[in-house]
């Protein structure tokens, strides 16, 4: 009987030891330990910091530190206000074109690549510029590393969803109701000695509170070929605005935004 053995992986385990009269810890560790203490010891607390959009438009956020008791307390006073208050929660017709104002910039400016969309809040976060790049970065002090985990190739993209026509959409199956591009040639893997890839998801997900914010999640399924989720409610229409190659079609999407 011929026996099947697998094939060694390449990864390996990696143990760090600390040298003689150093730091039990590493000082980026330590700095990142420090901070999530002060955040857990900061309940009550306010902050406030600045986002500025690719357009110049600048925007203040404001948050308050609260603990589980704060946010129950929240959850019933906002279920309260909705249950005695039905009117409240009905858009007026300006709150209404002012969304709708909103959710074409969001698209004009993701689908025309101005406005890229970043993720992720641990060590690593990712990027991605609709039409040119997937990348993960890593930001410390005034020094930025990035991998590149694909970049936008429409070739390479029609060779892909040819040789793969399980990932093209199809409105009647509802398992592929998603738009899937793909990213290429990006940074080669230590692991496969291959350039890493990448598979955009653009899904739709409609919020109870309606709103079009995006929520993305990164994954790796496979060693350097990774899944980049986005999900959002502006993508629910998007299957109908795709050429033979499941790519959308700017101006047919640009407008049925623009004619809602």
């Amino acid at each position: 009987m011929n026996k099947w053995i697998p094939t060694e992986s390449n990864r390996h385990t990696i143990s760090c030891y600390p040298q003689e009269n150093t730091p039990q810890k590493p000082r980026n560790l330590r700095k990142l330990e420090y901070e999530q203490h002060q955040l857990l010891s900061r309940t009550g607390e306010g902050a406030q910091f600045t986002m500025t959009s690719a357009d110049g438009t600048t925007f203040i956020i404001s948050y308050t530190y609260a603990n589980d008791d704060d946010i129950n307390d929240l959850s019933k006073k906002d279920n309260r206000d909705v249950t005695n208050d039905v009117t409240s929660s009905t858009p007026s017709e300006n709150e209404q074109q002012s969304s709708n104002k909103n959710i074409f910039e969001f698209v004009e400016g993701f689908f025309s690549g101005r406005d890229c969309l970043i993720g992720g809040s641990g060590w690593w976060q990712y990027e991605i510029c609709y039409g040119k790049h997937v990348i993960q970065f890593h930001d410390e002090e005034e020094k930025r590393t990035i991998i590149v985990l694909g970049i936008w190739n429409h070739q390479k993209h029609v060779e892909w969803i040819n040789t793969n026509p399980n990932k093209k959409s199809d409105s009647n199956i509802k398992e592929r109701q998603y738009v899937s591009l793909y990213y290429a040639d990006g940074d080669i893997c230590e692991l496969t000695n291959m350039p890493r890839v990448v598979e955009v998801k653009l899904r739709c997900l409609i919020r109870e509170n309606k709103s079009h914010v995006p929520a993305m999640y990164l994954v790796e399924p496979e060693s350097c070929s990774y899944v980049l989720g986005i999900e959002s409610s502006v993508f629910c229409d998007l299957i109908d605005y795709i050429d033979e190659n499941g790519i959308p079609d700017y101006d047919k999407l640009m407008k049925h935004f623009y004619e809602q």
